[in-house]
C-alpha cells in the first residue's frame, strides 16, 4: 500500500482525482486522508472529479469531509516535491570548506583541512544543442599550502536536472550508444527515489577509440529536510550515489582491472544548488586488495548569487 505522503509524492493535487480514480493500491485510511486533504484544497469541488467518482467511493469522501473520527491523525503537512532546481551560469561560484583524510598503501595516512572553490567556465566540450559549462575546482590543502585542479564538463537540463559529460580526466560519459553522452548526478523531480541503477562507460579521444572504464552508478534520493549551513538554514534533498567502475586497460597511473569505488552523498537544495557534500572513495586492485582510500566532507561556505 502506499503510505499517504509517497502517494502525494506522485499525484499532484491538480489531477489528484485522476490518481485516485485510477489507482488500485491504497487502502481506505489512506483514501481518507487523502480526500480529506483535497476537501482543504477544494479539489472535491471540481465537476471531473465527482463525474469520475465511483458511488461507494464518494461517500467515503463525503464521510471522510464531514467526519470527525480519529483517522485525521493520519495527516501530515504536505510537501510538494521540487519539480525544478536552479540552473548554474557562467561565472558562477561556490566556496566549500571541510577535511579530507587520504591513506594508501606502505604511506603515512594524510589528513588535512580544505577548502575547494567552484567556478563554472565556458565549457570545453560540445554536445547537441546543450549549454555546456567547464566546472573548475580548485582545492589547497591547508596543511601543506598544495593546490589541486581539477575540470569536468557538465549541463542541466530546463529543469535543472545535472548531467556530468565526462570525468576529470576529460574522457566522455556514455551511457547506451556512443551517440548517447552524460551520467545523469542530479535528478529531477526531487521525490523520494530508491534506487535509479545507470550503467555507463567512459571513452577516449572520442566515440571511435573504445571505452577505458565501465561501470554502474545507482542514484537514490531522500524527502527533503532542513540543513544548517554557514549561509542559514535550507531545505535539502539528499542525493546518493553508489558508484564503482574499472580500467578495462591501462591508464595514467591505474592499471588494468583496477577498481574505483565511490559512496557519495549530495545535499542539494532548489535555491542554491549543491550545499554539502560527503565522499568516500576506495581504489582496489585487480586482485581486490585496498590500494587507497579518500574520505571527504566539505560544507558550502560562500556563493555569489
Amino acid at each position: 500500500m502506499y503510505e499517504v505522503g509517497q502517494y502525494f509524492d506522485y499525484c499532484m493535487p491538480q489531477r489528484a482525482w485522476k490518481c485516485i480514480t485510477t489507482n488500485k493500491a491504497l487502502s481506505n485510511k489512506a483514501l481518507i486522508a487523502i480526500s480529506r486533504r483535497l476537501c482543504a484544497l477544494r479539489i472535491i469541488n471540481n465537476a471531473a472529479f465527482l463525474k469520475t467518482m465511483l458511488i461507494g467511493f464518494a461517500l467515503l469522501m463525503l464521510n471522510a469531509c464531514g467526519s470527525g473520527t480519529s483517522d485525521a491523525a493520519m495527516l501530515s503537512p504536505m510537501q510538494m516535491p521540487s519539480s525544478q532546481i536552479r540552473l548554474y551560469q557562467l561565472g558562477d561560484m561556490l566556496e566549500f570548506s571541510g577535511d579530507v583524510r587520504i591513506s594508501k598503501r606502505d604511506e603515512p595516512i594524510f589528513i588535512s583541512n580544505v577548502t575547494v572553490l567552484a567556478e563554472f567556465k565556458p565549457g570545453r566540450l560540445r554536445y547537441q544543442d546543450k549549454k555546456v559549462f567547464t566546472l573548475r575546482t580548485i582545492t589547497t590543502f591547508l596543511a601543506t599550502g598544495e593546490q589541486q585542479i581539477d575540470t569536468q564538463d557538465i549541463w542541466q537540463e530546463p529543469s535543472g536536472q545535472l548531467f556530468e559529460l565526462s570525468n576529470k580526466y576529460g574522457n566522455e560519459y556514455v551511457v547506451g550508444t556512443v551517440f548517447d553522452k552524460g551520467l545523469l548526478a542530479i535528478p529531477i523531480p526531487l521525490i523520494n527515489l530508491d534506487k535509479k541503477s545507470i550503467d555507463f562507460f567512459s571513452l577516449y579521444g572520442g566515440a571511435a577509440s573504445g571505452p577505458i572504464t565501465e561501470g554502474n552508478r545507482e542514484i537514490s534520493v531522500e524527502v527533503a529536510h532542513s540543513i544548517p549551513t554557514a549561509l542559514g538554514n535550507y531545505k535539502a534533498n539528499k542525493i546518493t550515489h553508489k558508484e564503482s567502475y574499472k580500467y578495462l586497460f591501462t591508464y595514467v597511473n591505474n592499471k588494468r582491472g583496477t577498481t574505483v569505488a565511490t559512496d557519495r552523498s549530495l545535499w542539494v537544495s532548489p535555491d542554491k544548488g549543491i550545499l554539502k557534500k560527503v565522499e568516500v572513495r576506495r581504489v582496489l586492485s585487480a586482485s581486490g586488495a585496498l590500494l587507497s582510500e579518500s574520505q571527504w566532507e566539505l560544507d558550502i561556505k560562500s556563493i555569489n548569487f
